[in-house]
C-alpha cells in the first residue's frame, strides 16, 4: 500500500481563511496576541515569577512594517519545523486548557494582510536562534542564527497590496486596544522610535473583578456606561458557580429592536471573543446588553463565537438565573427600580414571568394589561370585578369594549405577547379568583331583555327587520343596553365571518385560489342583528307599522352595525346602502306619509 500525505494549497487556505472563517481580516492582531499569550503562560509554568511582555512597533518607513514582541517560552528549529511549517499544527503544549489556540492556523490569518510572515525565535532552553519566513504561495525557509538575543518570538508582517491601512500605528493600536485590553500582560504600542505606552488599562468593567469579589453596582454602572456610552437602568453581576465564567449585565433604558437579537461582548480568557454574542445569555434576556469572561466554553475554528454544546447550555442557565435572582431581590430592596424596568421591558418581563413560578409571583403584581378601566395591574383590576373577563381577539375587544364597560363589565385584551399566558396563571396568586373567556355571544346574554309591555310594541319592528334582511341571514333580537346612543349592533359567528372574508377576497385570488374557495360550504353562517330599546330612535321604529319607510331604516340600520363593527362591506351590502339611501330620498322628495 502507498501511503501518501494530503497536499495543501496554502493559498486556496488562506482564501477559506478570509472568507469563511474569520470575519475580517482585522483579527490578524487578536491571533497574533493569543499565539503571544500562550507562549508567556508556557514560560510562566516553568518559572512562575517571570514577567511576561507583549510590545508590538510600527515603523512608518519606507512603509508600515509591523514587529509583535513577545518574551514567551520561544522556539526551538525543530519545533520551528514542527508547528509553523505544518498546517494546522496545534500550539498547544499540553492539555491543560490554559492557553487559548487550539488550532494551529493562528499564525495563517497573517496571510491576510502580509504577503510574507518572518518569524524570528529563540527557545528558554538555550538552543540558537531560528528564523522562519513563509510566503502566501506556500514556500518557507528556515534556518539557524548565530546572534545574542533573549528568548521569545518576533513576528515582522508588511502589509500586502490593499492592506495598508490595517497595518498603519492607528490601526494596529485600536486593534491591539480593543482585543487585549484585559491580558494579564502589558501590551505596548511604539511607533518608530517613539517611547511605548502601555494600551491594555483595564478600561472594562471586568477589571473590577478580581480575587472572587463582587464590585457596587454603582461602580458597574459608572464603568459600563463609559464604555458603551449609554446609560443603563441597573446593572447586574453575573457568576457561574465555579466561577470560570463572570461579567454583568446592563439594563437597558429603552425597550431594544425585537427585530434583533441581544449582542452581548465576550472575553475568552480575558482576550475578546466577539463584540455581538447571541448564545452566552437566554433569547429572553435581550433587555440587557452583557459584557462576560469565560474560562471554560470552547470556542469555535474561528474564534470569534462559542461552541454549542451542553456546557454553554448549562452556562446560560446559570447566567439567566442572576439575572432572575438580581430582579426578586429589586421587590424587597427596590420595588420602585423593579417598577420602572417591568415598565420599560414588558415584553421580556412577561416571558421570564411566564415560565418562572417563582418570578412570576412577584412580577404579576407590575404588570400592566390593557382593559376596559385602563392599563391597570391585576390587584387594580381586582378591585372592581371578581372575575376576569379575557378576550383575546384585538378585534373582538374593540367591539365589545364600550359595551361591556356600561354593563359593569370589565375586559382584559389579552391579544398582547404572552398575556393570556400570564393571566393562565393567575389562581396561583389569587386562588379565589374566577377567569373568563369572554365572547360576543357572552356580551348578547348578559344584554337586558325588555319587559314584556315593550316587547310586545317592537314585534311589527322585529317581523319587519326579519323578512327584509332575511336574504343576508340575519336575526334580529331586542334588548336594552347601554350606551344608549347605540342604536344596534351585530354578532357574525365564525362560519359567517370566514364566509364574509372569503367572499370579499375571492375576486382578488388567482383562479386556481377562487375555484377553491368557490367549492367551500357556504350559506352556513349566521348573524345577530340585536337592537337597543334604550336608544330613542328604536323606540320611535317600535311604534311604526310595516312600511317601505321603515324598511329603509331597517335596511340603514344592518349597515350602520356593520360599521360600527370595522367590518368591510361587500358588493351585496354596498348595494343595500345605496339601496336604503334612495329610497329615504324618494319618500322625502315624493312627500308620501304612508
Amino acid at each position: 500500500m502507498n501511503v501518501q500525505k494530503f497536499q495543501v494549497d496554502l493559498d486556496s487556505v488562506i482564501t477559506l481563511l478570509s472568507k469563511h472563517i474569520y470575519s475580517s481580516p482585522k483579527v490578524y492582531i487578536r491571533e497574533l496576541l493569543q499565539n503571544a499569550v500562550d507562549a508567556i503562560h508556557a514560560r510562566k509554568k516553568k518559572d512562575p515569577d517571570f514577567q511576561g511582555a507583549i510590545q508590538l512597533i510600527v515603523n512608518t518607513t519606507p512603509g508600515n512594517t509591523l514587529t509583535f514582541v513577545d518574551n514567551g517560552i520561544g522556539l526551538t528549529e525543530e519545533e520551528v519545523n514542527t508547528l509553523l511549517a505544518t498546517v494546522g499544527a496545534s500550539t498547544k503544549r499540553d492539555d491543560s486548557g490554559t492557553y487559548l489556540g487550539q488550532f494551529g492556523i493562528g499564525l495563517l490569518s497573517c496571510f491576510m494582510v502580509s504577503a510574507e510572515i518572518v518569524v524570528i525565535s529563540k527557545s528558554i532552553t538555550g538552543a540558537s536562534a531560528v528564523e522562519w519566513k513563509g510566503k502566501a504561495d506556500g514556500t518557507f525557509s528556515s534556518r539557524l542564527l548565530d546572534i545574542d538575543c533573549d528568548p521569545g518570538t518576533r513576528v515582522y508582517l508588511q502589509p500586502k497590496p490593499g492592506m495598508e491601512s490595517l497595518l498603519s500605528p492607528a490601526s494596529v493600536k485600536a486593534l491591539a486596544t480593543h482585543f487585549g485590553d484585559l491580558l494579564p500582560y502589558p501590551v505596548l504600542f511604539a511607533e518608530d522610535d517613539n517611547p511605548p505606552e502601555q494600551l491594555n488599562q483595564g478600561r472594562s468593567p471586568l477589571a473590577l473583578f478580581h480575587a472572587g469579589n463582587v464590585p457596587d453596582e454603582q461602580q458597574l454602572l459608572a464603568s459600563g456606561e463609559a464604555i458603551f456610552s449609554n446609560k443603563f437602568l441597573g446593572a447586574i453581576p453575573l457568576r457561574t458557580s465555579r466561577n470560570k465564567t463572570y461579567g454583568v449585565a446592563y439594563i437597558l433604558s429603552s425597550p431594544p429592536n425585537l427585530a434583533e437579537k441581544p449582542k452581548n461582548k465576550v472575553y475568552l480568557n480575558n482576550m475578546l471573543l466577539a463584540d455581538d454574542n447571541t448564545e452566552i445569555l437566554p433569547p429572553w434576556s435581550f433587555f440587557v446588553k452583557a459584557i462576560i469572561n469565560t474560562s471554560e466554553l470552547k470556542p469555535t475554528a474561528s474564534r470569534e463565537g462559542l461552541v454549542k454544546d451542553d456546557l454553554l447550555e448549562k452556562v446560560r442557565r446559570q447566567l439567566g438565573r442572576c439575572i432572575r435572582n438580581y430582579l426578586a431581590k429589586l421587590h424587597e430592596d427596590n420595588p420602585e427600580l423593579l417598577d420602572n424596568i417591568i415598565r420599560t421591558h414588558q415584553l421580556a418581563m412577561k416571558m421570564l414571568a411566564k415560565d418562572d413560578k417563582e418570578l412570576y409571583k412577584i412580577i404579576i403584581h407590575y404588570l400592566k394589561f390593557q382593559t376596559t378601566l385602563g392599563f391597570i395591574t391585576i390587584r387594580e383590576y381586582l378591585t372592581h370585578s371578581h372575575t376576569i373577563y379575557t378576550v383575546y381577539l384585538a378585534e373582538e375587544y374593540d367591539k365589545m369594549s364600550h359595551i361591556a364597560k356600561a354593563q359593569g363589565i370589565h375586559l382584559i385584551n389579552t391579544q398582547f405577547d404572552f398575556d393570556d399566558a400570564i393571566i393562565a396563571g393567575i389562581k396561583r396568586i389569587f386562588p379565589k379568583v374566577k377567569r373568563q373567556h369572554f365572547s360576543f355571544q357572552d356580551l348578547l346574554g348578559s344584554l337586558e331583555v325588555p319587559e314584556k309591555q315593550a316587547m310586545d310594541v317592537t314585534q311589527v319592528l322585529l317581523s319587519t327587520a326579519s323578512d327584509e334582511l332575511s336574504t343576508f341571514r340575519c336575526t334580529p333580537i331586542i334588548r336594552q343596553f347601554e350606551p344608549a346612543v347605540i342604536p344596534a349592533i351585530q354578532y357574525a359567528d365564525d362560519a359567517r365571518n370566514f364566509e364574509h372574508y372569503a367572499s370579499r377576497i375571492e375576486k382578488e385570488l388567482p383562479p386556481v385560489w377562487s375555484s377553491l374557495i368557490e367549492g367551500l360550504p357556504i350559506n352556513s353562517g349566521s348573524l345577530v342583528l340585536c337592537l337597543n330599546y334604550h336608544n330613542s330612535f328604536i323606540r320611535n321604529l317600535a311604534t311604526m307599522a310595516d312600511s317601505p319607510l321603515l324598511r329603509h331604516f331597517i335596511r340603514l340600520l344592518y349597515i350602520q352595525s356593520l360599521l360600527l363593527s370595522n367590518r368591510q362591506l361587500t358588493d351585496k351590502e354596498i348595494n343595500l346602502l345605496t339601496n336604503g339611501l334612495d329610497g329615504l330620498l324618494q319618500y322625502f322628495e315624493s312627500g308620501d306619509q304612508k
